[in-house]
This record gives structure tokens, C-alpha cells and sequence, in this order.
């Protein structure tokens, strides 16, 4: 059984109904009883942890974004995008006429 439930909260041995609490805390009812069935369910008041996003960008691309902006702290997210862009178009068309020319 948890401490709270939906009718009463225990807290110094003292029994206190929604209405009642709603009316101590000046929330509605509503409120009360959402954040009851979120301890609940959770065991906290604290947000349930989320798993971070995603990297889409490799360890490589990484380190050419850190040299670009360390060299030059004026380029924009857009100027490293298209030096990125530059520089991977051009290692595509050398490694293309390696293999074309073997």
C-alpha cells in the first residue's frame, strides 16, 4: 500500500481528504488528486528522466566542427555547414576517381 492515496494523504499521523487538502494548499481538487496519481505512479514529484536525442553527427564531423570554430569564432552554424559540406564533397570525388582509376 503507498502512502497516498486517492482519499487521503498520511503525513504526522494526520488523515487529510482532497477537499480538505485542496482547500490548506489553495489548489483545486483536481490539481490534488493529478499530483497524488503522479507519486503514485512514479514514487516522486520530479519529472521522469528521459533518454537524451540522439547524435547524428560522427566523432569525425565533430572534430572538424571544433577546428573550424576554434580557428575562426566569427562562422555561423550555417558557414561550418557548408565548409562541412564543402570538404565532404570534395573527399567523395577523390575517393570516386581512386576507384575509377584502379
Amino acid at each position: 500500500m503507498s502512502l497516498i492515496s486517492n482519499q487521503h494523504i498520511f503525513g504526522a499521523n494526520i488523515y487529510l481528504k482532497q477537499p480538505d487538502m485542496a482547500k490548506k494548499f489553495e489548489l483545486s481538487r483536481c490539481a490534488i488528486q493529478n499530483t497524488i496519481k503522479h507519486i503514485n505512479k512514479f514514487g516522486t514529484l520530479e519529472n521522469a528522466p528521459c533518454a537524451p536525442r540522439k547524435r547524428n553527427t560522427t566523432e569525425n564531423i565533430e572534430g572538424i566542427i571544433r577546428r573550424l570554430s576554434d580557428s575562426n569564432r566569427r562562422l555561423t552554424a550555417r558557414d561550418i555547414h557548408n565548409e562541412i559540406k564543402v570538404r565532404m564533397l570534395s573527399e567523395c570525388l577523390v575517393n570516386s576517381t581512386t576507384f575509377r582509376s584502379s
